[in-house]
């Protein structure tokens, strides 16, 4: 039985993670751009905006719809800052969809030199 082999110490005893770690941040990221990102539990992956206000629906935003911040602070989350609206009016008139994104980015129309059509 004693090979000289050392019993194996469970991961979670030795290094805590989550709420027992000491570099526990509450599960949320805030991104360069401003955005909130959550870290951890069944949001995971999502923009803090998008999943208040799937939660307030009961369930995934609807096709075509996105989440603004009525005072375009990225970070200001609460519910009654959100606002549910189409794609199209999220963006000015002269932004088009990025075709190197398949449409989900959208950047500033290019301007048209003179003469061109």
């Amino acid at each position: 039985m004693c090979d000289g082999a050392r019993p194996q110490m469970s991961n979670a005893l030795t290094h805590p993670s989550g709420p027992a770690h000491p570099r526990w941040k509450g599960g949320k990221y805030t991104r360069p751009d401003g955005y909130v990102e959550i870290t951890a539990g069944p949001d995971r992956g999502k923009y803090e905006h998008r999943a208040v206000v799937e939660k307030l629906l009961g369930g995934p935003l609807p096709e075509g719809y996105e989440v603004g911040h009525n005072d375009f602070r990225r970070g200001h989350n609460c519910p009654s800052n959100l606002i549910l609206m189409q794609e199209c009016f999220n963006h000015p008139p002269n932004w088009k969809p990025s075709p190197r994104s398949g449409g989900r980015h959208w950047r500033k129309g290019v301007k048209r030199r003179k003469g061109e059509q």
